[in-house]
């Protein structure tokens, strides 16, 4: 097994103090939309810790809004261990198609009277009804946009299983940022923040980079720390990260790890430059959605480390235990990463000014 380094995550430790208020209103709504039907599913979902995730993610949330993200995150985790990355529909992509349009049927038209909804799309269709209650119209769309293509996504990679397809690195980079849940939140920041973020910012070109490389950093990372766990359980299909460039290069492990490290850091350079770029011009509402960014990518790099989701299986050893505040890459970080969907991401720090004397964190 490969030894995973500690990865580069800058930015200050937070959690919101509801965190176990959110816990035990977690399960008393998984058990009320009987999400987690099994011990095992219980014990899991447990061990998962979504409320760890939401509160570091957002640790100024109020309770009525925290509640509503760990639900959403114990949502997308039970959608990932169902249907996704286990489950009897992982290599059926014509059945897996038909769950995910049920879902999005469900996002789409909550207040439709339904009948036979499986577990998941009963939750989902409660926290989009609750979603109604706390946002803006606006930002409820963004947020079924987002979910849409997460859902899509999902059954692009359940062909590949069922094809035993190992995607190229450009055609992985084309569906990660999607396929891994990370955009349904950065579209409802300011949802749980309790402020609506302006549509100018919200579809600004820079903005839409921003959000692209916070998913990406997030994802690569997720790549990273789970190849352990999918190694061991035997349940890896070659939709990650290192699998990838390991195929693709004929490399070893080690090597398709150090390539993955540099993708998480490079796009880490990026992201803390052109936050820079962002805040110099922000109003206070993309401020404050900036710094819930930085919140997210903190705190999931921490729950990574102490949530058993990925420490289980007895695949902890390799993993790393600390995070670094320093790039973990030996390279030229500045320099765009050769990869045709995403290097044109750097084009866009010579079209914004950036102010004197403004360095990036590093």
């Amino acid at each position: 097994m490969p030894v995973i380094p500690a990865l580069w995550a800058p930015f200050p430790s937070a959690i919101n103090p509801g965190q176990e208020r959110a816990a035990r209103e977690n399960v008393d709504w998984l058990d009320h939309h009987r999400i987690c039907a099994s011990p095992r599913e219980r014990a899991r979902m447990r061990a998962s810790c979504p409320e760890g995730l939401a509160a570091r993610g957002y640790p100024v949330a109020d309770p009525e809004r925290l509640r509503w993200a760990t639900d959403f995150v114990s949502l997308l985790f039970a959608i990932d261990d169902s249907y996704c990355d286990e489950g009897p529909l992982v290599k059926h992509p014509a059945d897996l198609c038909r769950i995910m349009t049920q879902l999005q049927w469900v996002v789409n038209t909550p207040h439709a009277h339904t009948t036979g909804l499986t577990p998941i799309a009963s939750g989902l269709r409660d926290l989009r009804l609750r979603l109604d209650e706390l946002a803006h119209p606006v930002q409820v769309a963004r947020w079924v946009a987002t979910m849409r293509t997460y859902l899509l996504t999902q059954t692009l990679l359940a062909h590949n299983r069922s094809a035993g397809v190992v995607p190229s690195l450009n055609d992985y980079l084309l569906v990660r940022t999607e396929s891994g849940g990370i955009k349904p939140f950065t579209a409802i920041h300011d949802v749980i923040g309790g402020y609506v973020l302006p549509e100018r910012d919200w579809t600004s070109s820079a903005a839409w980079v921003y959000a692209e490389a916070f998913s990406l950093i997030i994802c690569a990372e997720n790549d990273l720390v789970s190849y352990h766990k999918e190694a061991v359980a035997g349940t890896s299909d070659r939709q990650n990260f290192v699998d990838i460039v390991m195929a693709e290069r004929g490399c070893a492990v080690e090597e398709a790890v150090a390539e993955v490290v540099l993708l998480h850091d490079r796009t880490m350079r990026l992201y803390l430059t052109l936050r820079t770029q962002i805040e110099a011009l922000a109003g206070t509402e993309l401020r404050r959605w900036l710094s819930t960014s930085d919140a997210w990518l903190r705190g999931q790099h921490e729950w990574s480390l102490e949530a058993r989701r990925y420490t289980g299986h007895n695949s902890a050893a390799g993993l790393p235990t600390t995070l670094a505040d320093t790039p973990t890459a030996d390279s030229d970080l500045n320099q765009p990463y050769p990869a045709e969907p995403i290097s044109w991401w750097w084009d866009l720090l010579d079209a914004l000014p950036l102010p004197p004397h403004a360095n990036p964190r590093c």
